[in-house]
Order: structure tokens, then sequence, then C-alpha cells
């Protein structure tokens, strides 16, 4: 199994370990997943930031879109200025659950 059907399967703990090792090894769509699944209970928000700030700036237009999301959320802090420019950079790129967080907005491309 690989690790977002570790994930999915409750098996959070191994999701982890793989996500890690993944994202030790360079691969930024690992570091967002990674941080994906600690934004769930038991929750690591620190790390989850820091990993996807890690992501975003390694190219990975999920990642922003993650951490854009979040953002406009105000998950980690309110800033929805800098949410709203990652979402729509990370829309421009092809993540499409940015895209689709902007139509939702009523901002997005439609």
């Amino acid at each position: 199994m690989h690790g977002n059907a570790l994930s999915d399967a409750g098996r959070v703990p191994d999701a982890v370990r793989r996500f890690g090792q993944a994202c030790d090894a360079g691969i930024p769509v690992a570091c967002t997943n990674l941080a994906l699944t600690l934004l769930d209970p038991p929750a690591d928000p620190d790390r989850a930031l820091a990993l996807l700030e890690g992501a975003c700036r390694a190219g990975d237009p999920y990642g922003c879109g993650a951490l854009g999301h979040e953002l406009v959320q105000g998950r980690f802090a309110a800033d929805a200025e800098r949410g709203l420019a990652l979402l729509w950079q990370a829309c421009a790129q092809g993540a499409q659950a940015a895209c689709a967080d902007l139509q939702a907005m009523g901002l997005g491309p439609g």
C-alpha cells in the first residue's frame, strides 16, 4: 500500500512514516501529503505549516493550493490575501482543488 491508501485505510502512522521518508528524499508532493495527513486529529499544525511552506517553495502546486486554502480558512493564521494569491498560483499550475476553492468563493475560472 502507498501512503494515501494507508491513510485512507486508517493506518495513519504508516502513512506518516512513508510520506515522511518520501518527503525527506526530496519529493515535494509527499511533503504536501504528509502535511495534509498531519492536519487530521491528532493534528500537528506547526509541522503541517512548515511542510506546506516547503512544498510550495519547492514548486508543488498542490502544496501551494493546500497552503492557500488553509490561510484563507484561517487554520494557521488568517491571511486571506496571501491565501488567495497562492490559490490563483496553484490553479494556474493545474491544481484542480485550488481552482475548485476559487470557484466556490465565486472567484475562480469558470
